[in-house]
């Protein structure tokens, strides 16, 4: 483990794969303390910002690809302090839910993890609905998740979703109508138990078609607020005809030091989420006598939404063979319990040459 002293008013940086522990001082991620002795898991292509409050040492582990590197001051703009202040305070007059909008590689992920920590650390009750189906983080891709947390969060990622919606696709364009309804449930039901719910959206904003889904989607969840991440005015045309709709908006900067990713690193990250969901997955064979099936025809490499009793989701899996002469079903699948209702979902090209191998190699 390599020690690097930070001193107060600097960040550290760390890009994983690694590890952080702060060995001795105080310091800070993403507005939440970070805890003396605490141990902190930074993933493959993610950035840990630590900032020290006062000087401290931390101890780093680095695996492959992994990196350090120091600034002077906060990656933090003061404009996100402010915004954050100010939303928590309308929080604990009246319950708010807030949509973050922005392109991709703008933050939206950091400030809806910054805005948590920082409700908590006031004391409120805070949700998070992710509403991005190709990158999520709560959930597994093609789905929308849902959580209350419990304490500050460095990454959502190690969150467990309390609930999920599926949505069928990693592409919101594909999906639009159906995401919009889905996370008006998902934001609905978190804003009956929590004072502050921040839906983090997808990166679709350009051209009529995404403003269209997201002034849509902004409005059907109840959001009184939208924060707008963006680098040069990208976002205006959105924001402009939500200030149209009586939506407040605050518009923020980009974070200063976000990683803007490839579209092969994109993908590797959409595998860590499928990894983290069908760790605990077996192949299970179901008799197509007892299981309807609905939304398209089965073909091998479609993402699958597993109902039980009552159309209850139990999960999702991934279809590997389809025998009509034998009316089965051969599926991946964590999902435990009866299956009524198989929904077919989109032939996904992570899974349609054989790449479901990756998860049966675990």
């Amino acid at each position: 483990m390599a020690e690097h002293r930070v001193e107060a008013g600097r960040t550290l940086m760390v890009s994983g794969p690694a590890s952080a522990t702060l060995l001795e001082g105080e310091a800070q991620v993403l507005g939440a303390p970070l805890r003396p002795g605490e141990r902190v898991t930074i993933r493959r292509w993610r950035l840990l910002p630590i900032y020290a409050v006062k000087p401290s040492k931390v101890g780093v582990e680095l695996g492959s690809g992994g990196g350090v590197e120091e600034y002077a001051g906060s990656t933090i703009p003061q404009a996100w302090w402010e915004a954050s202040n100010r939303l928590v305070s309308h929080s604990k007059l009246k319950p708010l839910t807030v949509a973050i909008l922005g392109g991709v590689d703008v933050g939206k992920t950091s400030f809806t993890v910054f805005l948590a920590n920082r409700g908590l650390q006031e004391g409120l009750r805070v949700s998070v609905v992710d509403g991005d189906v190709g990158q999520s983080d709560l959930g597994p891709p093609c789905t929308l998740g849902s959580a209350q947390l419990s304490k500050p969060v460095f990454d959502l990622f190690f969150v467990k979703p309390e609930r999920l919606e599926f949505a069928g696709s990693t592409t919101p364009s594909k999906v639009g109508g159906r995401m919009v309804e889905a996370l008006r449930r998902l934001c609905l039901q978190e804003l009956e138990r929590s004072n502050l719910v921040v839906l983090n959206t997808d990166g679709w904003v350009a051209g009529g078609e995404a403003e269209a889904f997201k002034v849509k989607l902004t409005l059907r969840v109840g959001a009184e607020v939208a924060v707008g991440l963006q680098a040069s005015g990208e976002l205006e045309p959105i924001l402009e005809r939500l200030e149209g709709e009586g939506v407040e908006v605050l518009r923020l900067p980009a974070s200063p030091r976000v990683r803007v990713r490839s579209r092969s690193e994109r993908r590797e990250l959409r595998w860590q989420a499928y990894t983290k969901y069908f760790g605990q997955a077996s192949l299970r064979s179901l008799n197509l006598q007892q299981v309807k099936v609905s939304g398209g025809e089965p073909k091998p490499g479609a993402i699958l939404a597993l109902y039980g009793p009552a159309r209850r989701l139990l999960g999702i899996g991934v279809l590997l063979a389809y025998h009509p002469q034998r009316e089965t079903l051969k599926i991946l699948t964590p999902a435990k319990g009866f299956i009524g209702e198989v929904e077919v979902g989109e032939v996904l090209a992570d899974f349609a040459l054989q790449g479901h191998a990756r998860l049966l190699q675990r």
